[in-house]
């Protein structure tokens, strides 16, 4: 609860995001980024490119609102109501693309276990609601979607296969 009222009165003081130059943000995502290991550093660019505003004076500043991964972390790490009236409202055809490393839990570390059994129970209030759950398992980081799409677009392939309507 701390944490939303530091950031609700941050984006209401109006006061500006932080400006960073394209190397400042790169570095900066990477040390945000310590468990992504693999080829994260390769797509850094992709993702300064997304997630970034160029302003007048060339610097760059986040264009996701704070509150977004407040909510993200605080709402999925808890599973508070929030995420709970979510995942009950999940009726269509779903798919839940887990992307972690396939490694001990001590390797992980104690944030990234937390997150695997938050999943769980976030896949496990879904599949009550859903109309389909297709769900996989893949040993790549976070970001595999963009270093290693081969891994990852037949799983989103099969699944929305599966799911065309038939007109």
């Amino acid at each position: 609860m701390e944490s939303t009222l530091e950031i609700e009165q941050k984006v209401a003081s109006g006061r500006s995001a932080p400006e960073y130059t394209r190397k400042e943000m790169i570095e900066r995502m990477l040390k945000g980024r310590v468990t992504q290991g693999g080829s994260f550093p390769e797509i850094c660019d992709m993702l300064v490119d997304r997630g970034s505003n160029i302003l007048r004076n060339g610097k760059l500043v986040f264009n996701n609102d704070p509150r977004w991964n407040n909510f993200f972390y605080t709402g999925l790490l808890s599973l508070g109501s929030n995420m709970n009236a979510f995942t009950k409202n999940i009726h269509c055809p779903t798919c839940l693309i887990n992307m972690l490393p396939q490694q001990t839990d001590e390797e992980l570390g104690e944030d990234i276990v937390k997150y695997k059994t938050k999943i769980n129970e976030l896949e496990d209030d879904i599949r009550k609601t859903a109309s389909k759950l297709v769900t996989a398992n893949v040993d790549i980081y976070h970001h595999g979607h963009m270093s290693n799409p081969e891994v990852v677009s037949p799983i989103i392939n099969s699944f929305l296969e599966s799911n065309l309507s038939k007109n």
